[in-house]
C-alpha cells in the first residue's frame, strides 16, 4: 500500500492521501485513516477489512487520483499559478502576432496608397474593402488571425478608429527616424508648398532634403492645415512643424519654394522672414519651377505655339469623345497594328510635359486623319466639328508638331533629372548649358532641313 503511512508516537497507521486531499470523508471507518489512526492489528490484513476495506472506498480512491495529480504537478515543476501564467504568456503571444497581421496590412497599403475601408464593411457584404479583404486572405492560412477575427467583436482591433492609431503612430515613428537622421547630419535645406487638399483646405507640404550616410535624402514631413496665406503664417507653421519633430531651425541653410510673392517676396515674403531668423538659410526659386515659367511665358507671346497648342488640345477633347474614342482605338488596331495610344491632355502647370501630347499625336496622326475623314463623309453629327478639325491639320501643323517634338524631348530630360533626388549641380549645370547650346543651333538651317525632309 503505496498510501500507508504509520506514526511511532500514536503506533497508529494513517492514510496519505485522506490526509492532505479530503475535506470530509462519508464514513467513520475512512475518518480512521486520517484522523486517529488505525490500530486494529488483528484484522489489518482481512479481507474485506482494516486496509483492504480503505483502499477499497470510492472517497478514497478519489483522493489516491488526487493525490497521484498532485505528484506530477510537483515532478513537473508546474503548479496552478504555474499553468495560469502559461496559458496567459500563449495568449500574448498570439496577441502580438494578430497585432502584428494588422499593422503588416495597413503599413502595406498605407505605402500602396491604397484606400483602407470599404462603403459597405458588415460580415454580408461583397467587398468590405481593402484592410478587412486582405485580413480575411491572411486569416485563410493563418490560424491565429483566423481565431481572432471570429471571435468576439469586442477584441478584433478592425475598426477605423484603431486603423487610424496605428498610422499615426507610424507616421510618428518615421518622424523620429527622419529627425535622428537631420540630427546626425546637423545642417538640411527645406521645401515647402501649399495645396488645396479634396474638401477645398489649404494645406502646407513640407519636405526635407539632407545628406546622410553617403547619400542624398528628401524625407516628407506631411501636410499640416493652414489657418492663413500670408507670409508670416506660413513661416509660423513651417517652424512649427520642424519644432514638432525636433528639428533645430538654425541649422537650415537653403529654402526653396515656388515663385508666389508670398513664398519669394523679398520684403515681407516667407523666404525674408526665415531669412530674419536664420540669415544662413540661401532662398532659392525651384530650378524646375522656373524653367516652366518660361517655357510658358514662351508659347504665350509666340502666336505660332500658342494656335498650334490649341489645335493640339481641341484634337484630345474632340477624339476623348465615347463613340469617338472607340472608333480611334480600334482604327489603331487595324492600321498600325499596335497597342492603342491614348491622347494625352496639355498640362497647364507642367508645360515640359507637353511632350506627351505631342509625342501622341505624331505617333497616331495617320488613324488621326482617317477617323476625321470617315466622321466627315458620315452623317454623324459631329462631321462639321470634324472637317473643321481637318482644314486645321495644314502643313504648318505637322511641321511644328515635329519641332516641338524634338524640343521638348531635350527639355523634357533636363525637367526630369533636374527633379531628380541624386541629382548633383554640376551634372545639372552641364546639361542646362547643353540644352542652351542645343536651342541656339535650332535658330542654323541644318535642323530645320532634317524636320522638313522627316
Amino acid at each position: 500500500f503505496k498510501w500507508l503511512e504509520y506514526s511511532k508516537l500514536e503506533d497508529a497507521v494513517y492514510c496519505l492521501p485522506c490526509r492532505f486531499f479530503s475535506f470530509k470523508l462519508k464514513t467513520d471507518y475512512d475518518n480512521i485513516f486520517k484522523s486517529t489512526g488505525y490500530k486494529n492489528w488483528k484484522n489489518a490484513l482481512s479481507n474485506n477489512k482494516g486496509l483492504y476495506k480503505h483502499d477499497n472506498s470510492e472517497d478514497h480512491k478519489q483522493n489516491v487520483v488526487t493525490w497521484i495529480d498532485y505528484k506530477k504537478n510537483k515532478t513537473n515543476k508546474t503548479s496552478v499559478l504555474s499553468q495560469l501564467g502559461d496559458h496567459h504568456a500563449q495568449i500574448v503571444v498570439e496577441n502580438r502576432k494578430y497585432l502584428e497581421a494588422i499593422i503588416i496590412s495597413l503599413r502595406m497599403l498605407a505605402i500602396q496608397g491604397s484606400a483602407f475601408r470599404g462603403h459597405i464593411e458588415t460580415e454580408d457584404s461583397l467587398n468590405r474593402g481593402n484592410f478587412l479583404e486582405l485580413m480575411n486572405v491572411i486569416a485563410s492560412f493563418n490560424d491565429i488571425v483566423k481565431k481572432k477575427i471570429t471571435g468576439p467583436k469586442n477584441a478584433r482591433y478592425l475598426h477605423h478608429s484603431i486603423q487610424n492609431e496605428i498610422i499615426h503612430i507610424m507616421a510618428s515613428m518615421i518622424l523620429k527616424k527622419i529627425s535622428s537622421e537631420v540630427k546626425e547630419c546637423v545642417y538640411f535645406s527645406i521645401l515647402a508648398d501649399e495645396t488645396k487638399d479634396i474638401s477645398k483646405t489649404e494645406q502646407l507640404s513640407i519636405v526635407l532634403r539632407y545628406f546622410f550616410d553617403g547619400e542624398i535624402k528628401e524625407r516628407f514631413l506631411g501636410f499640416t492645415p493652414l489657418n492663413g496665406l500670408d507670409a508670416n503664417s506660413l513661416f509660423l507653421k513651417i517652424k512649427e512643424m520642424l519644432h514638432t519633430c525636433q528639428i533645430d531651425i538654425n541649422n537650415c541653410v537653403a529654402q526653396t519654394y515656388d515663385g508666389a510673392s508670398v513664398m519669394r517676396g523679398h520684403i515681407n515674403g516667407v523666404q525674408t522672414i526665415f531669412k530674419k531668423e536664420v540669415p544662413q538659410a540661401y532662398y532659392m526659386h525651384c530650378a524646375n519651377h522656373r524653367l516652366n515659367l518660361v517655357l510658358v511665358d514662351i508659347a504665350k507671346n509666340n502666336e505660332e505655339a500658342d494656335v498650334f497648342f490649341t489645335l493640339v488640345q481641341d484634337l484630345y477633347v474632340f477624339v476623348s469623345g465615347s463613340n469617338i474614342h472607340i472608333k480611334f482605338l480600334e482604327l489603331q488596331k487595324q492600321v498600325l497594328n499596335i497597342k492603342p495610344i491614348e491622347l494625352k491632355r496639355l498640362c497647364l502647370t507642367r508645360w515640359s510635359s507637353q511632350i506627351h501630347s505631342c509625342k501622341a499625336i505624331k505617333n497616331t496622326i495617320e488613324v488621326i486623319l482617317l477617323l476625321l475623314n470617315q466622321l466627315v463623309l458620315s452623317k454623324n453629327d459631329r462631321n462639321l466639328e470634324a472637317k473643321s478639325l481637318i482644314k486645321r491639320i495644314n502643313f504648318k501643323f505637322v511641321y511644328l508638331l515635329l519641332f516641338f517634338n524634338n524640343l521638348l524631348s531635350h527639355i523634357h530630360g533636363v525637367n526630369l533629372y533636374l527633379q531628380d533626388v541624386k541629382a548633383d549641380i554640376t551634372k545639372a549645370m552641364v546639361l542646362i548649358e547643353t540644352t542652351k547650346q542645343f536651342l541656339n543651333d535650332l535658330r542654323n538651317e541644318i535642323p530645320h532641313k532634317k524636320l522638313f525632309n522627316e
